[in-house]
């Protein structure tokens, strides 16, 4: 790809190393929530199709082969996104990122971003990640993802809150069981 190359140029010029860490891996890491009383541990995992790193800075790739505009990956209001999870792809890459970090592939002292490659918007190149215009993933967003983690997965396990249908034909479902139905 062109960006690809002139990352691994512009790398050079500055004498920084350029590595593929992984690709199209799976990658897990144990998270934690308590359900009343109970602490139950969950295996997240998710499959990161690239993740490169540059220097002292590491990048999350996902390539989408849809379109994805700049909102799909913006994040301008922490409480809203926390209360209404309303961009998958930001969540996806948010989730992503702290796999990454909780897995120990990614250095606590390291730079990390998180970003897709649309093939319909190849000319645009990494579009990145950004939470309140940031760029860099950093610990108040890591914290957010957990807090956003915790609460849809104490939902979950809550055996006080059914499984319900939607009577809504329009309504989504995000789900890796998806391609059942």
């Amino acid at each position: 790809m062109k960006y690809e190359q002139e990352d691994i140029e512009a790398a050079n010029r500055e004498n920084l190393p350029y590595c593929i860490v992984l690709q199209e891996e799976r990658v897990t890491a144990p998270f934690k929530i308590f359900v009343g009383n109970e602490c139950k541990e969950i295996m997240l995992k998710g499959v990161i199709d690239r993740v490169i790193q540059v220097g002292n800075c590491f990048k999350v790739i996902d390539f989408k082969t849809g379109n994805v505009e700049n909102r799909d990956i913006r994040i301008n209001d922490v409480a809203r996104f926390a209360e209404e999870k309303y961009s998958p792809k930001a969540l996806q890459l948010l989730m992503y990122s702290w796999l990454m970090r909780a897995s120990r592939y990614i250095p606590n002292t390291s730079d990390l971003k998180a970003g897709i490659f649309s093939f319909r918007r190849l000319n645009d190149g990494f579009l990145p990640l950004r939470v309140l215009e940031n760029e860099t993933i950093d610990e108040e967003a890591l914290t957010l993802i957990s807090n956003v983690l915790t609460e849809i997965l104490q939902e979950i396990f809550n055996p006080d809150i059914p499984f319900t249908t939607s009577d809504n034909p329009e309504a989504k479902v995000f789900s890796s069981f998806e391609m059942l139905y």
